[in-house]
């Protein structure tokens, strides 16, 4: 209709009208261009606020996991240690080849840490987020990244000298009945591992005494691991405003 209007005033020579015309072409243009700009923005505003409150939520999971497998693997070491204790001393009092048995089915798994980071590598990726992001806040973001992402691989090369794959192969160890999984110590071996020679000769051979060892002070660096874990989640929530507390909606009255 106004592609007619305004043929119809080129025709009758109005220029006024024909200049009117492309005044509101252009402003309609223009408003619909600014229009679809205040909507790129507001989407993507959207978008950055809803990966921020994606990355507390998995802060606050690794939080979460890194303390409970904290202790667990605490548990586990003291286990592991007391199982030694008993290589180291060839103790042979009545409960000393259950301990150790129970050391030696501890060693044959192990613990890594698996950082939770899909908003994270979002964040120093995608560039919608960026482009939301100050300087500032990018160079703390991509700092944060790369020291989980060292986090992680670190892990599995912790994991790569557990040996946990030496442990079943070895000659001084065989293995009782099933078992349920269920009621094993991982929840995978169907068969508790156990000694197959006396305690005196199981504590004379180093090569078995060193599967404990290996465990052990791998183990040791995967607690410093995990607290570092921990202290630079802690660090990069507070500094970015990340809410680590859940915050419970208060009651109505």
């Amino acid at each position: 209709m106004l592609f007619r209007r305004v043929l119809t005033h080129v025709k009758d020579q109005n220029w006024f009208a024909v200049g009117i015309d492309f005044c509101i072409v252009v402003v309609g243009v223009v408003i619909g261009i600014q229009v679809s700009n205040w909507n790129t923005v507001r989407n993507d505003t959207v978008y950055y606020q809803e990966t921020m409150h994606r990355l507390a939520e998995e802060s606050r999971e690794m939080i979460r996991i890194s303390e409970e497998q904290a202790v667990e693997v605490h548990q586990r070491l003291s286990t592991v240690q007391a199982a030694i204790s008993i290589l180291e001393t060839c103790s042979t009092d009545e409960n000393a080849k259950a301990k150790l048995e129970l050391g030696l089915n501890a060693i044959r798994s192990a613990y890594a840490i698996t950082p939770i980071s899909t908003a994270l590598k979002s964040l120093v990726s995608d560039e919608r987020l960026l482009a939301r992001q100050t300087s500032m806040q990018r160079s703390i973001i991509r700092e944060y990244a790369v020291t989980i992402e060292n986090i992680t691989e670190t892990s599995s090369f912790i994991l790569s000298k557990t040996g946990i794959l030496d442990v079943d192969k070895h000659p001084l160890v065989g293995f009782y009945w099933l078992n349920d999984p269920a009621k094993s110590l991982n929840g995978v071996d169907v068969r508790n591992a156990m000694v197959v020679a006396p305690l005196a000769e199981v504590c004379k051979d180093l090569s078995f005494k060193k599967l404990f060892y290996q465990w052990e002070r791998t183990h040791n660096f995967l607690i410093h691991l995990q607290n570092t874990l921990l202290e630079v989640v802690s660090e990069n929530s507070k500094t970015l405003g990340l809410p680590l507390a859940i915050v419970e909606p208060s009651p109505s009255t």
